[in-house]
C-alpha cells in the first residue's frame, strides 16, 4: 500500500515539475469545455427522451434520463479530458507513452460502460411494455435478456481489456468453454423447458388469464414461467405442466378471439337435446328460446343458438356465448343459473328434454316365427 502511494506521489511530482503552466490552463479550459458540453448536450437529449417517450409514464421518463445521463457524462469528460493531455507536450517520453497506452484502454471501458447502460435502457422500456400487456412470460425473459446481454459485455469487454494490457486470456476461454458444456449437460431438461417458454412466447397460443383445454386438462392459466405453467382447473386443482410438454400439444383456447369487442371474455358452449317428435317450428322455437336465455344474462356479451345435429337419441340444439368469468367457481355459477332458466322456459313452452333410448324392432316372418333382433 505505501508503495503504491508512493508511486503516485512520485508520477504527481513528476507532472508538476514537467507541465508549464500554460499547459496546465490549456488543461483545465479542456476540462471546463467537457463540462459546458455535458450541459448542452444533456439538455439537449433530456427534451429529445421526453418528446420521443412522451407516450410513457413520467417514471420511466426519469428513469431512462437518469441511465443515460452517467454514461453521458463520463464520456464527454473522459475525451476532453484525453484532449487536453494531448496539448501537455512538456512531459517525459516515458510519460507520454505510458498516457498513450491508456488512450485505446479508457476507449473501449467507455464503451463497455454505455453498452451495459444501454441494455438497462432497453430493460426499462420493455418491462413497461410488458407491465401493459400483463404478460409475466415476457417479463421475466426481459430479465433474463438483461442479466444475459450484461455477462457478454462484460465478459467480452473485459477480455479484450485484459488482452490489451497483456494478460494471457487463452486458459481462461479454455476453462469457460468446458464449464459451459459441463452446464449444457447437466441441464438439458431446463434448457428444453426454456425453449418451451420462448415458443409460447413466439406463437402466442394464450396469455395468463385464458382458459384453456388439451388433453385431460380444462382451466384457466395462472401463471406462466420460464420452465412450467400453471393452470387453475375449474374445479379448483392447481396444474404445474413442464413448458416441453405443453407446445407439442393442441391447445383449445376459449378466450382468444378476433373481435374487440369481446376482450377479457370467454367461451362457453351449452348443449340441449329434445325429443324427435318435435316439429320444423318447435325446434326453431327452441332456438330462439336458448338464444333469448343466452344473451338476456348480464354477463353474456354476444350469444347465438343454433339446431346442431340429428343426435342418435335426440335433436341436438347448441349455444354459444362469450362471457365474463374468470375462474371455475364463476364458470359454474354461470352455467348453472343458465340451465335452471332453459329447463323453466322449455317447460313451459312444452319442449321436452330428451334422454338415452334405444328402441327395439321385431319383424314378424311369414311363417310364424319372429326374427331375432340385431
Amino acid at each position: 500500500m505505501e508503495n503504491a502511494t508512493q508511486n503516485w506521489l512520485n508520477i504527481l511530482e513528476t507532472l508538476l515539475r514537467h507541465i508549464r503552466p500554460a499547459e496546465w490552463f490549456t488543461f483545465a479550459l479542456f476540462v471546463f469545455l467537457g463540462l459546458l458540453a455535458f450541459w448542452l448536450i444533456d439538455q439537449k437529449i433530456v427534451r429529445l427522451i421526453r418528446r420521443w417517450l412522451i407516450a410513457h409514464d413520467a417514471h420511466t421518463i426519469t428513469t431512462i434520463i437518469h441511465l443515460i445521463r452517467l454514461p453521458l457524462a463520463i464520456t464527454i469528460l473522459a475525451y476532453f479530458t484525453l484532449l487536453g493531455l494531448e496539448q501537455i507536450t512538456s512531459l517525459p517520453e516515458s510519460i507520454q507513452s505510458r498516457l498513450q497506452r491508456i488512450y485505446p484502454t479508457a476507449n473501449l471501458a467507455i464503451i463497455i460502460f454505455f453498452l451495459y447502460r444501454g441494455v438497462d435502457i432497453i430493460a426499462v422500456i420493455l418491462r413497461r411494455y410488458w407491465s401493459i400487456q400483463e404478460n409475466t412470460l415476457n417479463s421475466r425473459w426481459t430479465e433474463i435478456g438483461t442479466f444475459l446481454a450484461k455477462a457478454l459485455i462484460i465478459g467480452i469487454g473485459g477480455m479484450t481489456l485484459l488482452q490489451m494490457l497483456g494478460i494471457p486470456i487463452l486458459p481462461m476461454l479454455t476453462g469457460a468453454g468446458f464449464l459451459g458444456a459441463a452446464l449444457a449437460l447437466a441441464s438439458q431438461s431446463t434448457l428444453a423447458n426454456a425453449i418451451g417458454s420462448l415458443e409460447l412466447i413466439f406463437d402466442r397460443p394464450f396469455q395468463v388469464g385464458d382458459r384453456i383445454s388439451f388433453l385431460d386438462y380444462d382451466g384457466f392459466v395462472t401463471r406462466m414461467g420460464i420452465r412450467s405453467i400453471e393452470i387453475t382447473s375449474l374445479t379448483g386443482e392447481r396444474i404445474t405442466l413442464p413448458n416441453k410438454d405443453v407446445v407439442d400439444k393442441q391447445i383449445r383456447n376459449y378466450s382468444k378471439t378476433n373481435d374487440p369487442q369481446l376482450i377479457g371474455c370467454t367461451r362457453i358452449l351449452l348443449t340441449v337435446g329434445i325429443v324427435y317428435q318435435h316439429s320444423r317450428t318447435e325446434i326453431q322455437k327452441a332456438c330462439q328460446i336458448l338464444e333469448e336465455i343466452l344473451r338476456s344474462h348480464p354477463k353474456v356479451k354476444k350469444a347465438f343458438a343454433r339446431f346442431r345435429a340429428l343426435a342418435p337419441s335426440s335433436l341436438e340444439i347448441i349455444g354459444i356465448a362469450w362471457a365474463d368469468y374468470k375462474n371455475g367457481d364463476e364458470f359454474f355459477a354461470l352455467q348453472s343459473e343458465l340451465q335452471l332458466e332453459i329447463k323453466d322456459r322449455f317447460d313451459k313452452a312444452g319442449l321436452q328434454f330428451a334422454y338415452p333410448t334405444q328402441t327395439l324392432f321385431i319383424e314378424k316372418l311369414p311363417g310364424g316365427g319372429i326374427e331375432p333382433p340385431t
